[in-house]
């Protein structure tokens, strides 16, 4: 599509970014979303063709802070999930309670089974 010289980008088409001052280099254009809920960017050297941005732009701002600390609760949920495959049932859990201690981040576990405790037959 095009209008007023510029075309519009197919999907999936890579922003080029450090074209225009208001990316800064390295993230999409906002103006105040009126060109996509996560802003736009130009996707040709010449500034001919610009494209709505998607999911898998660089966040940037209050977006990208919100970003971080969803990969950071998602990497919590990965070790507490990994912690418990540890365990065959619910009666194996400590009956002391998990520590709500945390170290960087991510809420220490006690240690699955021994070796020694785990029957080597599948």
């Amino acid at each position: 599509m095009s209008s007023l010289g510029y075309t519009t980008a197919k999907a999936g088409t890579p922003c080029k970014f450090g074209l225009d001052e208001r990316d800064e280099g390295w993230h999409c254009i906002m103006d105040d979303r009126k060109y996509g809920s996560l802003g736009w960017c130009y996707t040709e050297d010449d500034l001919g063709e610009w494209g709505a941005c998607d999911s898998g732009c660089p966040l940037f701002g209050q977006e990208q802070i919100l970003g971080e600390k969803l990969d950071k609760l998602e990497d919590l949920v990965s070790n507490v999930s990994k912690a418990l495959e540890n365990f065959k049932s619910l009666d194996e859990l400590p009956s002391t309670p998990i520590s709500n201690k945390s170290n960087g981040g991510i809420i220490e576990l006690p240690a699955g089974p021994d070796e020694d405790d785990v029957d080597d037959e599948i």
